[in-house]
């Protein structure tokens, strides 16, 4: 029956994607590509390539998909029907965001095949296309160059760049829509940063006096619609991840800007907005809270003078029993300025009694108030859904070492099969820093540690050790702490460590030196002085 609804041309290309994008993503565990022949799979794929006009946006949609279906994948859906897609990208006003999608989407799976598709693209085309943007065709354009762009063709990349119509693309940075629709700018103009991030900066220059309304109106909100790409990615001053550091940093330029779109906004309209923020914008509000620091740091202040904390409490309510990530986040950025840190920790402290399950962000900003709460006999959360926090974790169970040593081994008892699943699936590739926490169990609660050791899966915990040892000095430092613990048990974890200690004679030799924390730690260190 569905591969009759599929090949159906009755039924439109829009619900022939949403169909399959359902049927590959399938519900919970289960994925239904199986429903799915081979002779049914190839027919709808031709359907497809068949499109005409704006159907054709949808059929790139669906054919992204189709290729998780199809034998051969990606290579075999496209590989063929190079030409096709080429002509399709070389009239972008049938599709532009379907089209920018597929090529994304190829790219990670067939960098060849991409390139030939560019390559065959006409980019002429293409700019003429893109410097005719307007406010309702601009994102799905910005989408269509940033992933031609990030193909790397650099022959086609230049003709694109040289085509373009500057000139247009300013007058679009002053367009009066993007008051509405802040984010369709940010994210074209983001594109542009791939071609030419000098022309990317002069439209984002001209785009400052719309910016600034759209924060004074209402930050929060705004700056969401500012923050990924446009503060992100063209002015790299919201960089929540220290992400551009070195020759990345942002240059005085794109920070004069950042300062510019503050100009306007009003603190005591700022502190209004942090009052009565709604829970599931919490986020939202700490990064505006982040970037307004880092961008004009004495409005932020003044804004957080006026905050009416009484307000604020009764949005966090009973949340503050066992607090969301969010909140977290709320939190950590009304702390970030050493003048106003008093209102937080007073903030923090007078409702100190209201909570069961005390973060370990929090221990960075009142460590007095968190000793008190284990001193009570009361726990550290130092894990939650599934999650065990490496970083902030490992920063409060070094705090307590120092103020408190005999509260430790309290600290991480409760969480021993947590910490073991951890330590088993410790990987580099999806696991930060983690050195500072395994040694502060391994060297102040050795007992608890062998607990954490006797729940290990070797065979897991085997590979996913050795693929730290050949990765970054911080996960081979945590992972040769871990091997030279086990040594001298007996059993399979032992057996486990002595194999690695053969296989990695050097990078398994564990340190002696003071444990490595997350960079926190010494800005931690450095607020608490403040």
């Amino acid at each position: 029956m569905i591969e009759g609804v599929l090949r159906d041309p009755q039924f439109p290309y829009a619900g022939l994607q949403v169909l399959i994008h359902e049927l590959r993503f399938g519900s919970g565990n289960y994925r239904w590509t199986r429903l799915l022949g081979q002779p049914g799979v190839e027919a709808v794929i031709a359907r497809c390539w068949a499109a005409e006009g704006s159907d054709r946006g949808f059929a790139a949609l669906a054919l992204s998909d189709l290729w998780d279906f199809a034998e051969g994948g990606a290579t075999a859906v496209v590989g063929p029907n190079v030409s096709t897609l080429a002509n399709w990208i070389s009239n972008p006003s049938d599709g532009a965001y379907g089209f920018g999608h597929i090529l994304n989407n190829l790219v990670q799976q067939d960098q060849n095949v991409a390139e030939r598709v560019v390559a065959a693209t006409d980019p002429i085309a293409i700019a003429t296309a893109y410097s005719n943007a307007n406010p309702d065709t601009a994102y799905g354009l910005a989408d269509l160059l940033s992933s031609v762009a990030y193909v790397k063709v650099d022959d086609f990349n230049t003709k694109v760049r040289t085509a373009i119509d500057r000139d247009k693309l300013r007058e679009l940075a002053k367009h009066e829509a993007f008051l509405e629709d802040a984010f369709i700018f940010s994210k074209f103009c983001a594109s542009v940063v791939w071609l030419d991030e000098d022309l990317a900066l002069e439209m984002a220059e001209l785009f400052v006096p719309t910016a600034q309304q759209v924060l004074a109106k209402d930050p929060v909100e705004g700056f969401h619609q500012l923050s990924r790409d446009f503060a992100s990615t063209v002015l790299r001053v919201f960089d929540v991840l220290h992400v551009y550091v070195g020759k990345l940093k942002p240059t005085r330029r794109q920070w004069v800007i950042a300062r510019r779109m503050c100009e306007k906004i009003d603190p005591k309209r700022i502190a209004e907005h942090i009052s009565t923020v709604r829970p599931r914008n919490f986020q939202s509000a700490g990064f505006f809270l982040h970037f307004l620091c880092q961008s004009a740091p004495r409005k932020y202040e003044a804004a957080l003078c006026q905050v009416d904390w009484n307000k604020l409490d009764s949005v966090i309510g009973d949340d503050w029993g066992n607090m969301p990530h969010d909140t977290e986040v709320l939190l950590a950025t009304l702390y970030l300025r050493p003048s106003t840190r008093h209102l937080v920790q007073k903030f923090i402290s007078d409702r100190a009694d209201r909570i069961v399950h005390f973060p370990p962000r929090l221990m960075l900003m009142v460590p007095e108030v968190g000793l008190a709460h284990l001193a009570k006999g009361n726990s550290l959360r130092l894990a939650q859904h599934g999650h065990l926090s490496w970083d902030f974790g490992g920063i409060a169970l070094a705090f307590i070492v120092d103020a408190r040593p005999e509260l430790v081994e309290q600290a991480v008892g409760p969480f021993v099969d947590e910490i073991a699943r951890g330590v088993t699936n410790y990987n580099r590739n999806s696991t930060g820093q983690a050195e500072g926490f395994v040694r502060v169990v391994i060297e102040h609660t050795p007992a608890v540690w062998h607990q954490i050791l006797a729940k290990l899966d070797p065979a897991v915990a085997e590979k996913n050790l050795a693929e730290c040892l050949r990765g970054d000095v911080d996960h081979r430092r945590t992972a040769a702490a871990v091997i030279e613990s086990a040594m001298s048990l007996d059993g399979p974890v032992s057996g486990m460590a002595r194999r690695l200690r053969a296989r990695f004679p050097n990078a398994s030799t564990a340190p002696t030196d003071t444990p490595r924390f997350s960079r926190r730690r010494g800005r931690a260190r450095r607020k608490r002085k403040g």
